[in-house]
């Protein structure tokens, strides 16, 4: 059991250790956003459910009921954990840093800390490079976007009724901007015929 100890305390001194090389291989206003203690906090949680047979969402739960974290942190720090992998392409990266919102910089650096090679892996840098790249150049565009259509847009288009179906739209409309597929709203109009026409033929109702 001591053994069991030290393999854990000397894994997590490692993985603090990477964290605090984090200003070699990231530019300075994107290491001063990183949220340490949820880096630390997600790190540790991450240790223990690979040396337990607790799922790590588990772990938070458990935290959160014992009073450990508060909600918002819980929240977070599941967002961190969404960064196990970096996405491959720009739309999904897009997506990612949506969700995470202003935290991402602690998910990128959660990511880069908990591989067990020091400097973070090789590939890690120029895979955070295109992420910070991505933010600098479309950062409103991805984290709050102003929709090109509202749902009354979208009812005087398709001459439908308030309901959920304009929700759903909305919010599939929200994310092709989000991912880059839409650049403006004839784009958001174009695509809106397309899927309206699509789920018509798939209703068997003739598109006109």
């Amino acid at each position: 059991m001591q053994s069991d100890r030290v393999t854990i305390d000397t894994e997590l001194l490692s993985t603090f250790e990477r964290l605090e090389l984090l200003p070699d291989v990231l530019p300075a206003p994107t290491v001063e956003q990183i949220d340490v203690y949820l880096t630390r906090t997600a790190l540790i949680l991450d240790r223990l459910a690979q040396t337990s047979a607790t799922p790590v969402e588990g772990l938070v739960d458990r935290s959160l009921e014992l009073g450990y974290l508060t909600k918002r942190e819980a929240r977070d720090i599941r967002l961190l954990f969404s960064w196990d992998d970096l996405p491959g392409t720009t739309e999904e990266q897009r997506w990612l840093l949506h969700l995470t919102g202003p935290i991402w910089p602690s998910g990128l650096a959660y990511h880069g800390t908990r591989t067990r090679e020091s400097p973070p892996a090789s590939n890690w840098p120029q895979s955070g490079q295109e992420l910070i790249e991505l933010v600098d150049k479309a950062g409103d565009e991805i984290f709050e976007p102003t929709p090109f259509l509202t749902g009354t847009d979208i009812q005087r288009m398709l001459h439908i009724p308030p309901g959920p179906d304009i929700g759903d739209l909305v919010a599939l409309l929200k994310r092709e901007q989000i991912e880059g597929r839409i650049a403006n709203r004839a784009d958001a109009e174009a695509y809106l015929l397309e899927v309206a026409r699509a789920r018509l033929q798939a209703d068997g109702t003739p598109s006109k």
